[in-house]
């Protein structure tokens, strides 16, 4: 499909910069765009009391089950590391709630078995969900503190836009992920916080220092931002369909 059918096209809408490369070293008209929602339907998040546990928030399929193969390398996003640094946090005292919602803790299991024992320690802070009603989720996000993912650098994640990303950061909920180049341009975000591969740990600890009046102050500036409305790109749309003649 993107060596025939695309080269085809008169134009391409791309999600990142590996595919905008991919097309433009081929002499195609591109726009690059993120995952875009409209914020309209976003309400404001609600207010963060100050309590003693900081909330975290997966939300996603981290991977197909009954498809990793045996040396676990081809897993869409790394659950297995938010896991492994949320027992790093468990083990120094530090109190936290994550929720994982979109894939059940049997499932998980399957694939990383030796967790076992750690999930069953993390008990009472470490919970799944399993998959639940999107408004449903839309509200969780909202109300928690941070989302967290973490994905390795590969063709595939290259190739896109963690739409999680977009969505979170309309609900008003800052995000915690890895540094990758589809993601770069958003770094100065208000309410994006990327780690390097192996930094992961480093970064929530450093979250963890938060004031609730900080983590309320970046709630707010990450939903008013309204950096994935589709209306900030209705002008580089329009560039991009002149271009292509229409």
């Amino acid at each position: 499909r993107m060596h025939i059918v695309h080269r085809l096209a008169d134009g391409v809408i791309t999600t990142s910069k590996y595919l905008t490369a991919f097309y433009g070293r081929r002499g195609k008209v591109t726009v690059e765009l993120p995952t875009l929602f409209d914020g309209d339907k976003f309400q404001s998040p609600p207010p963060r009391e100050d309590t003693l546990r900081k909330h975290f928030i997966y939300v996603g399929s981290p991977f197909d089950a009954g498809r990793v193969n045996k040396a676990r390398s081809n897993l869409k996003e790394r659950l297995d590391v938010c896991i492994e640094v949320f027992y790093q946090l468990y083990t120094t005292r530090e109190k936290f709630s994550f929720e994982i919602y979109g894939i059940g803790v049997d499932d998980y299991l399957r694939v990383f078995p030796e967790h076992a024992a750690i999930l069953q320690e993390m008990a009472q802070c470490t919970v799944f969900k399993g998959r639940q009603p999107n408004q449903l989720v839309l509200k969780r996000i909202a109300e928690c503190d941070f989302s967290i993912f973490f994905r390795d650098e590969t063709r595939v994640t290259l190739a896109g836009f963690p739409s999680k990303l977009a969505e979170s950061i309309s609900c008003g909920t800052p995000v915690v992920s890895n540094k990758m180049v589809s993601l770069e341009s958003y770094a100065q975000s208000e309410g994006l916080f990327l780690a390097a591969r192996g930094e992961e740990c480093a970064l929530v600890k450093k979250i963890m220092t938060l004031s609730f009046a900080e983590i309320n102050a970046i709630k707010q500036r990450a939903y008013c931002s309204r950096v994935f409305d589709y209306r900030n790109y209705v002008d580089k749309v329009s560039v991009f369909m002149a271009e292509v003649g229409l």
